[in-house]
Order: structure tokens, then sequence, then C-alpha cells
């Protein structure tokens, strides 16, 4: 059974989704395992809906066959690690055959000569003595990595490193040659809209991006054109629900609580080095909302998704080292009778897989990837609608979809 992961966050599962998966069914491929990022995303924001709930309509849709998380750090991590974490996932399972990922320009050896660049001792040379020059203190890492890149590789690749899922699409290929594993990668066009495009697109494919904004808007009806009907459904129930949208400016006072009177630097936090954590602690002491907070940070050296990662990274505890830090358990969200079957050829690499999230202290008893795992837990059910809607997380079960 050839078999093809895919890290995603289905925040929420759109047609363009669905597209993807049915381009691999059209290549061969017989079974489709989804890992999903947690209840914070790589934007460092909350994902518009509980992971089960995104997972439930990934396969109610006929789109997955099984549904395992990417939790939390590595969720709401960089690129780097955010890939990492999901490809060493895909690698300890042992029974996918193809990493699947979706990219603005789906020309893999040209995005495989950008990525060998980006593993180059030279490349790590050039951006380590680009970071110590004092004129670039305050221009934004992704213009310092495309400035160390230029000579490595031909002017003409540059752009494919100033689109989103581009970036994602080379930390993929970076990770599985360091990781040397045999996943096959499989770049596929990106379907529709364009990342993070403001309106709802014509036809029946959007940005989720604009997608989450019309939910918060207008409801889950008017995403009817742009969802599977499966996955309309299970927006719809969450509405209805109080569980859905979640946002952290729900959790804002006590966000803003937490950061402006921390019980340590926030310096030592990931992705809040450099001065951010200390502008983000000042920034709370005179802040009255998240937008407040935000708005006064800067945004011209650091992008805007990496400020939220390090306001999150703040309030839940996770540190550089935790994201870099090999993943050592995935959970069971959802599956069908196909991904079921696949559980049963997991071989023992070094990822457990849980499926009773109070299992999750027994097993990891001593480490940290516990405590910040409960942590963010914790903080979601702040985000949603119906403020601790989910803090019955601890009894939550797979959602198994079979057709016996």
């Amino acid at each position: 059974m050839k078999t093809a992961a895919v890290i995603c966050e289905y925040n929420p599962f759109h047609n363009g989704h669905l597209a993807q998966t049915e381009a691999l069914r059209r290549r061969g491929i017989d079974a489709v395992v989804a890992l999903l990022g947690g209840q914070f995303t790589q934007r460092g924001e909350a994902a518009m809906a509980d992971k089960y709930l995104r997972a439930k309509a990934a396969v109610a849709s006929g789109a997955v066959d099984l549904v395992l998380e990417l939790p939390y750090p590595y969720s709401a991590s960089p690129a780097s690690a955010f890939a990492s974490a999901g490809v060493r996932i895909a690698n300890a399972l042992g029974f996918c055959d193809f990493l699947a990922f979706g990219c603005e320009d789906a020309e893999l050896s040209a995005l495989r000569t950008v990525a060998e660049a980006l593993r180059s001792d030279v490349f790590r040379e050039n951006l380590k003595a680009l970071r110590s020059e004092k004129e670039n203190a305050t221009v934004g890492s992704p213009l310092l990595r495309e400035t160390a890149l230029a000579g490595l590789i031909p002017d003409s690749l540059l752009p494919l490193l100033r689109k989103p899922n581009n970036i994602l699409a080379l930390e993929y290929l970076r990770a599985i040659a360091e990781l040397s594993s045999p996943l096959l990668p499989l770049a596929l066009p990106r379907v529709g809209a364009g990342h993070g495009e403001e309106g709802l697109a014509e036809g029946t494919v959007s940005s989720a991006g604009a997608l989450r904004r019309e939910l918060s808007k207008a409801g889950a009806r008017r995403l009817a054109p742009y969802l599977p009907k499966e996955s309309l459904a299970v927006c719809e129930n969450a509405m209805e629900t109080g569980l859905a949208p979640a946002s952290l400016i729900r959790a804002e006072r006590a966000v803003l609580f937490a950061l402006a009177d921390p019980p340590e630097p926030l310096s030592g936090y990931a992705e809040a080095g450099g001065g951010l954590g200390e502008a983000i602690r000042n920034a709370a002491q005179r802040s009255s909302s998240l937008a407040d907070l935000y708005a006064a940070l800067p945004t011209k050296r650091y992008p805007a998704s990496r400020i939220r990662r390090a306001v999150l990274s703040c309030l839940l505890g996770a540190k550089a080292e935790d994201q870099a830090a090999p993943p050592a358990f995935t959970f069971l969200l959802a599956a069908n009778d196909v991904g079921l079957s696949l559980l049963h050829k997991k071989e023992d690499r070094g990822i457990k897989i849980i499926t009773k999230p109070a299992a999750l202290e027994a097993e990891f008893s001593g480490t940290r990837a516990p405590e910040l795992y409960k942590r963010a837990e914790r903080l979601y059910a702040l985000c949603t609608p119906a403020a601790g809607a989910g803090t019955d997380w601890l009894k939550k079960s797979p959602i198994i979809l079979s057709s016996h």
C-alpha cells in the first residue's frame, strides 16, 4: 500500500486540501496520513477549532485515512522546527513512503537545489556573519537568509524563498536530507487562492486565512461553497456548541497579566531573544489589548508570525531547545478503517502514538514535553467562545469513522 504523509493544519479543512489529496490518489497513493498541527498554529494563533474536530472533518470528507498530531511546541514553531518535527514523526512511523506538500513552485529539482544550499556550511557562515553586523540589526531574517544564499544558487531561484509554501517545502526537503530519511518528496502545485489573501476568492477554493476571517464575521454557512460538506457540518456544529471560532483574544487579559510581570526574563523563551522578550514585557505593561501589544512590537525586524509565536512561547514556557528536541510522541486524533490498518504496521522508531491523553504524563514522566503540552491545552480552553469548553481534553478519545 503506497502511503503519503502530509504535514498540515487544516484550519479549516477546505476544498484546496481536498484537491491535494485527490491529486495524490490520481498519482497512485492508496492511503493519506495527516500530521495535523495541534491547538496553536505555525502563525502563532489559536486554531479556529479543536484538533479533534479538524481531524474529523478531514477523515469524514474521505480525503484522509489517518490523522496524528504534530503537538505543541512544534506546531507553533518557525518553519525549520515545524518541518523537522513533522518529518521526524512521518519517518518514525515506518509505514509512510512519501511526504507530500503543496507549494507555489512545484519544480522539485529547483527546490532541491535551494534546499541543499540551505544545508551548506557556507550558507550558515554567511548568515552568521550577516547577523553579527550592526547595520543588519533591524533587518528581518527572510532578507538576511536570501542575502546569505546569493552566489550559492542561481539568482533565478532566489524568488523561491519569498513564498510561504515554498519556504516550508524547502524545510521539508532539508529535514528529509538531514535525517537521511527514505521518504520520497512529492511536490504538488498549490490550488486556488494565494496564501493569506484577504477576501474570499471566486470559485470554490479560497485561502484558509480568508475563510477564518469570514467564519468569524458571517458564520459557517457563508463558507459552504469553499468547504466539503462534511467539513462544513463540523464547523457549524463547533460554532453552535461554543467550540469555534477560537481566538487568543478571548484570553487577552490573562495573557497581558502574565506577560507584564513574568517570573523570569522573557528573553529565555523560544524566538524571544535579541531584545524581543524585553519588548514584549514592556509592551504588555502599557497595553490594554492584544492588538495594542502587537502594534507596539518591532514588526520591521520581526514578522508578525514570529512575534505571535514568541508571545506564545513566553506564555507557555517553551524554549528553543524544546522546539529543537526530536518529538517523542504523537496523538491519534482520527482514523477510518484504512488508517487503523496502517497503525498495525507501525515500527518502533522512538515515537509513541498516544490514544488516551490521560496516559501522557505516565508515559513521559520527568520530561518537559507533557507539561508544555498540558499548558497549551489549558490556554486553548480559554480561547473558545464557551470559555473552558475544552477543559475536558484529558478525557478525549480518537474519532474512529469505521464502515463496520
